[in-house]
């Protein structure tokens, strides 16, 4: 899962979880909320678009947990940012998108 400037990525290589291949991309304007939902050995992180509509979700490895939570740390703002049509302050600083 990768977080960009406007948009979570996920690719997937041969995962049961359908699709089990491929890369989906989702706009952060169009995602509702992200979260954690924690499992005995390890996770996964969820991606909302609708209010009850789960869009995507991906586990992540036991001992991975600190970077999920990074990774949701720094979704969050984006997110409600884009939904509310605010740059990103980083972005507009640089003048342009980020390395």
């Amino acid at each position: 899962m990768l977080l960009t400037d406007s948009r979570i990525v996920v690719a997937r290589d041969g995962l049961e979880r359908r699709p089990r291949t491929g890369v989906q991309s989702f706009p952060l304007s169009r995602i509702d909320r992200i979260g954690i939902e924690p499992g005995i050995a390890s996770g996964r992180v969820i991606v909302w678009s609708g209010r009850v509509e789960e869009a995507i979700s991906m586990f992540f490895a036991p001992g991975l947990l600190d970077r999920a939570e990074e990774l949701i740390a720094e979704a969050r703002p984006r997110i409600a940012r884009r939904r509310r049509g605010i740059p990103d302050p980083d972005t507009e600083r640089s003048g342009g998108t980020r390395p």
